[in-house]
């Protein structure tokens, strides 16, 4: 009897893991291939020797896109770690996907993906989610080389991972590729203390193989300047962050060579780029004590349609991207 119970739970478990590969070789053949951004992070927690630690833009989501059963008041035993949720996505640019919304509710269409909140206090304006996807094995040796072409010359240049999704959200990584465009920042601040960042240089860098354009709208329209929740949960707002689109021209347009840069020169004194928290009046960076409130800047040209009738639409690269949160001199 004991060497058939054995032999039942041998059967059982070999079962389990030939059902298991059967559905993820299903998965890889049949599922719907989007592309996932990584976020802008330090690249030294990027390799764990076989392989590489992922963290996707969407891994944590802001409150702006949480659904109405999520938006309940701030207690920790709200939001247990390891609930299930849901990400609704639509795919935009080259293939990659966008969040719409999180919700614990699966979604009865569309494209989505399952996961599972972390640990969340209670009191962040970000949700942490992992969706399985974190980590990426590679060969022996790989790791080393993803590690070198994540950061050149002091700009990231994002990994896209190509991931296969099911009709029931699940999700399996296939491969990667690089983000056509790098970003980076680089601060100028004083010598208070703490540091009170008074200008930025925010920097594009064509990291393709071939020419590619991007646009640099007139005061600075091609950026945004976005608060990041910090240890304080005060999200500032950038007064210009509702201003109309500027139809772009000839004269936006800047052709980049491989490897070739582009920088945009923000000073923190003007005006356009004043902070609000709720109703308060604005303020100039420099002016804001709070140092555990955190921003960064988004690169978010016109959209094709908008681009259309220019001289070198099609060469325009329509990607929105986003630097490495700064907060007073230092960059995260």
């Amino acid at each position: 009897m004991r060497k058939i119970l054995v032999v039942l739970v041998v059967v059982s478990q070999l079962a389990v893991l030939i059902y298991m590969a059967g559905k993820r070789e299903i998965l890889y053949h049949s599922g719907r291939r989007i592309f996932l951004r990584t976020a802008p992070v330090d690249p030294q927690d990027l390799f764990r020797g076989d392989y590489v630690s992922l963290n996707y833009e969407i891994s944590r989501v802001p409150r702006k896109f949480w659904s109405p059963s999520l938006l309940k008041p701030f207690r920790a035993e709200i939001f247990p770690a390891g609930l299930p949720v849901y990400a609704s996505l639509k795919e935009g640019e080259e293939g990659r996907a966008e969040l719409v919304g999180l919700s614990d509710v699966r979604p009865s269409t569309g494209l989505y993906l399952q996961g599972k909140i972390l640990y969340y206090s209670g009191y962040e304006m970000e949700m942490p989610v992992r969706y399985g996807l974190e980590a990426y094995f590679v060969e022996e040796g790989k790791g080393r080389e993803i590690e070198a072409g994540r950061q050149r010359d002091e700009i990231q240049v994002p990994l896209e991972m190509e991931v296969a999704v099911a009709q029931d959200g699940s999700s399996q990584l296939i491969t990667h590729r690089w983000s056509r465009v790098g970003i980076g920042i680089k601060l100028e601040s004083d010598k208070s203390r703490p540091p009170r960042v008074y200008a930025a240089t925010v920097q594009l860098m064509n990291s393709s193989d071939k020419p590619l354009a991007v646009v640099d709208l007139p005061t600075g329209g091609s950026l945004r300047l976005v608060g990041v929740s910090g240890s304080t949960n005060e999200v500032f707002q950038c007064v210009s962050a509702d201003a109309p689109v500027l139809k772009p021209s000839e004269s936006d347009v800047h052709m980049l060579q491989p490897n070739e840069i582009y920088e945009f020169n923000v000073n923190f004194w003007n005006p356009m780029w004043f902070v609000v928290k709720n109703s308060e009046t604005p303020k100039a960076l420099p002016e804001l004590q709070s140092f555990g409130q955190r921003f960064r800047f988004v690169y978010a040209p016109p959209s094709t349609a908008e681009c259309k009738e220019l001289r070198e639409a099609a060469q325009i690269w329509h990607g929105t991207l986003s630097t490495r949160a700064f907060s007073g001199g230092r960059v995260d």
